[in-house]
């Protein structure tokens, strides 16, 4: 599931919130547990890179509904982000994330390359929450949802889930 511990109970919390007596208790807590999850995969090809996944959020998002979109990838070696899609700023924002993390440094887990893969992910994070208005992703004129990848080529997984 998409959502993450915290916001599953703060949304079965808020549900409950709203319900009066046992048997609506009981289906806020049904209801809460059926929040509509897709999923799609995507293969970078480079070691680190920038993928627009705009266009395959928005189609899942808008198939599934809802008012918030929740983008997730269960990686440790990747992250996501809202970015510009204008010309350039992908390979600038990969050059400044580099020079974040050396990648000369010993590190005590594995190699400098791939402890500067989980370093970036986890400074960058695996989610994106989005607003839903009619089915259509909130985003800026100019923005775009992005999967920075850190350690390719892979394949990645990225989950796509909405609720109210």
């Amino acid at each position: 599931m998409a959502l993450n511990e915290y916001e599953l109970e703060l949304y079965v919390r808020q549900r409950l919130a709203r319900a009066r007596g046992e048997t609506a208790r009981r289906a806020a807590l049904t209801a809460a547990r059926e929040v509509p999850m897709r999923s799609f995969t995507i293969r970078s090809r480079e070691h680190d890179q920038v993928i627009d996944i705009t266009d395959r959020v928005a189609a899942e998002a808008a198939a599934a509904g809802g008012e918030v979109c929740t983008v997730f990838v269960p990686h440790t070696t990747c992250a996501l982000t809202v970015l510009t899609g204008e010309r350039g700023i992908a390979d600038d924002l990969l050059g400044v994330l580099r020079t974040l993390v050396s990648q000369t440094a010993t590190y005590v887990h594995d190699s400098a390359n791939h402890v500067r893969a989980h370093v970036l992910s986890a400074l960058v994070g695996p989610s994106v929450a989005l607003p839903l208005t009619d089915g259509r992703l909130g985003l800026g004129q100019f923005q775009r949802v992005v999967l920075l990848e850190f350690e390719g080529p892979r394949e990645r997984t990225v989950q796509v889930s909405t609720h109210r």
